[in-house]
């Protein structure tokens, strides 16, 4: 009888033994692997799309007519800015480099009348733009932030009109010279992928160029223009569509 109560307490000991461990593997935390960093949207290829937006300026300039007489001129005119964009772009991880051209039309146009010659009046225009810049941005998700540098150029336009040449009430004489000046793009933005290809941004511009040189009257005498500078900042929404591929020197983008 001591000997089967003895059985029966150790039975009792080994089943609660048991039970315990097997609470204790059934209460061991499940361990889960850290979810996946999101993929990075691939950035490389070729684009084309268009821009729009506004733009202002300073320009300055000092005029010089046929007999000597120099004069300060200030202008600060506003216009719309519209154009196109092609580049093409290769992405390493999350850096992506690449170059753009652009090309833009605006009407940056003002007319100022002279303080020391009665009955002149000069204007300045900018109606073309066109840049070839570097670009280098870093990606993450389905945005990209990016800087650009490189060479501008603009069409300019100073246009001279005298209602009194020679001091002579009535006689109308023109001045115009026109053409393209070159300068540099200092630029900054940020892009956002709404689909797969379909690329929508916003960017802020500055540019600068100089146009100094001569030009003519329709009398025959001739005008100069000296210390010139001309800014001109823009912001425009961009749209652009990316056909994806890599550029097989560099290989892929991740």
């Amino acid at each position: 009888m001591k000997n089967l109560l003895l059985g029966a307490i150790a039975g009792l000991v080994l089943i609660a033994s048991g039970t315990a461990r097997a609470a204790d593997v059934s209460a061991a935390p499940v361990l889960k692997a850290p979810p996946a960093a999101p993929a990075i949207a691939n950035w490389s290829g070729l684009y084309v799309g268009g821009h729009a937006g506004g733009a202002f300026s300073r320009e300055v300039m000092t005029f010089t007519d046929d007999t000597g007489l120099a004069e300060d001129f200030r202008f600060s005119p506003r216009s719309f800015i519209g154009g196109g964009q092609i580049g093409i772009q290769q992405q390493w991880d999350h850096i992506v480099f690449g170059v753009e051209g652009t090309w833009s039309g605006l009407d940056l146009r003002q007319t100022d009348t002279s303080a020391l010659v009665s009955g002149r009046a000069v204007s300045f225009k900018i109606d073309e733009l066109a840049t070839g810049a570097g670009r280098l941005g870093y990606a993450w998700d389905q945005t990209l932030v990016y800087a650009k540098a490189g060479y501008a150029a603009a069409r300019v336009g100073v246009h001279s009109t005298d209602t009194s040449f020679d001091g002579v009430p009535g006689s109308v004489v023109f001045g115009d010279r026109s053409s393209w000046r070159s300068g540099f793009i200092l630029g900054a933005g940020l892009e956002y992928k709404a689909l797969a290809n379909f690329i929508l941004g916003v960017e802020f511009d500055f540019y600068n160029l100089q146009f100094d040189g001569a030009g003519s009257f329709t009398s025959g005498r001739s005008f100069a223009l000296s210390a010139t500078n001309g800014d001109i900042y823009s912001v425009t929404a961009r749209a652009s569509y990316l056909f994806n591929f890599d550029l097989p020197v560099l290989g892929p983008n991740r």
